[in-house]
């Protein structure tokens, strides 16, 4: 009965370990970008690893919300989990209220604060680093202000993503 309890515990501990290897990771993180401290959350894929260089994509929220806000309702995560790419939700730079919520600067092209589109291009280099996406696999979409965003973006800095796919904006 002793060698059993003990078959069972180790039989228990590799299946954590096989779970953990396999399961989906979401890192908070923090840029620090031309005097802010910006923030977004990445989404790596069941079994994620560097070496593997996968695609990105950056899903950037709508006005009056953040990066977590859309994480939670806009179904990156599943896409995530089922085709295995790496998808970043950054939060824009423009306070709305004193509740939380952002909005993209995707109107402003002369580089004044928040200067979104140099904070994008710094992140996307940023998760190249840290987690080792295909730069030739690089893509951006957004819902409304974000999509307004994805295109101001994209226009700055076509060679930046291989596609975009805004919806409803801009």
């Amino acid at each position: 009965m002793h060698k059993t309890r003990h078959g069972f515990r180790a039989a228990i501990c590799l299946c954590a370990i096989a779970a953990s290897s396999t399961a989906q990771v979401d890192v908070s993180s923090t840029l620090q970008h031309e005097g802010m401290t910006r923030s977004y959350i990445v989404r790596l894929p069941p079994g994620f690893s560097p070496d593997q260089r996968l695609p990105l994509v950056v899903a950037l929220h709508p006005s009056v919300s953040s990066g977590a806000d859309f994480k939670a309702t806009s179904g990156w995560d599943a896409v995530s989990d089922l085709h295995g790419c790496v998808v970043a939700y950054p939060t824009g730079g423009n306070p709305v209220g004193t509740n939380g919520k952002y909005a993209w600067n995707s109107w402003d092209f002369s580089g004044a604060a928040p200067n979104d589109i140099s904070f994008l291009s710094a992140l996307v280099a940023r998760i190249r680093q840290d987690h080792g996406t295909d730069p030739c696999r690089t893509t951006m979409t957004g819902f409304s202000n974000g999509a307004m965003m994805t295109n101001s973006f994209a226009a700055v800095h076509p060679d930046e993503l291989a596609a975009i796919a805004p919806v409803s904006g801009g």
